[in-house]
């Protein structure tokens, strides 16, 4: 039985619509390629941005709309706000660089990250049905603690956990044993999410399937440091054989390219995919993949 994946589109985290056109109509178009979940974007940014969550959750019915906040009570506030209107409302809780940085060795600071992912996980669970819980730059924190957050998380009622990562020439061999290592950890009725970031995002998200991610970040049309939602469809077509119920990605990502402001809308040509990513991702040939 092929490996389930859902995509999670992150496009309107950061891109910008251009002229007249609304995230509501880019988020029409994932919709209609089978993205499972829409970020649309960080209510805690501004006003704007709130409504145009508010927006895309009263629009979309058919999958559901994500909305972005740090492990703060006020970001938590205004995303699950934001998305209360949407038929399947989802809040992403994230611990940033900054939040990750303030740990340090010492065991007190470490007990007040965990105080803040627990009261955060379980502020956003008592608003939402779906919350996740996802760490920036996750390699860079130690294992045994970065193991102690993702518990945390679960246990206050996160059923997704994302993991940041990849940069430099072997950071998806890298990415894919801390993907593999998360996996055996939690309970299987967790998700685990690949977020792979710079030139080695599109090796890293095929490994981290291949160690077990069942959950994919990627951007369509962004201009963003994300995979693109065409470039991970036709690596996984290249190194499975196959892409089951995604077929019409790469047309969609286009259109939606055109929908961005230019500064915001990356063409992919796989032409341009880097040799070392191309031979990073061979491995993963062995895992048979049907996206969601």
């Amino acid at each position: 039985m092929p490996a389930q994946v859902r995509v999670y589109d992150a496009t309107l985290r950061g891109a910008r619509p251009a002229g007249n056109t609304g995230a509501v109509d880019i988020a029409r178009r994932l919709a209609s390629v089978g993205v499972v979940t829409i970020e649309a974007g960080y209510p805690a940014s501004g006003n704007q941005a709130a409504e145009a969550v508010r927006r895309v959750a009263e629009a979309i019915r058919a999958c559901e709309v994500a909305a972005l906040a740090r492990c703060v009570p006020e970001e938590i506030d205004a995303a699950a706000d934001a998305v209360e209107p949407a038929a399947q409302p989802v809040i992403h809780v994230f611990m940033d660089a900054g939040q990750a940085g303030d740990i340090g060795r010492a065991a007190q600071a470490r007990a007040a990250v965990v105080r803040m992912i627990e009261r955060g996980v379980a502020r956003a669970r008592a608003r939402v049905p779906i919350v996740q819980f996802s760490v920036e730059s996750a390699a860079a924190i130690e294992r045994p603690f970065l193991k102690q957050c993702v518990e945390t998380a679960v246990l206050a009622g996160a059923r997704r956990i994302g993991l940041g990562g990849v940069s430099g020439p072997a950071g998806s061999d890298a990415y894919a044993a801390l993907i593999g290592d998360i996996v055996r950890f939690v309970d299987r009725d967790v998700t685990v999410s690949a977020s792979c970031h710079g030139n080695q995002a599109i090796a890293g998200t095929v490994a981290a399937i291949a160690a077990g991610a069942r959950q994919i970040e990627v951007a369509a049309g962004s201009g963003g440091e994300l995979p693109r939602l065409d470039a991970i469809a036709e690596a996984v077509a290249a190194t499975v054989g196959g892409m089951p119920g995604f077929a019409g990605c790469a047309q969609a990502a286009g259109e939606i390219a055109r929908l961005l402001e230019p500064s915001h809308a990356t063409p992919w040509r796989w032409g341009a995919m880097p040799e070392s990513a191309a031979t990073a991702i061979r491995p993963a040939a062995a895992v048979e993949v049907a996206f969601l």
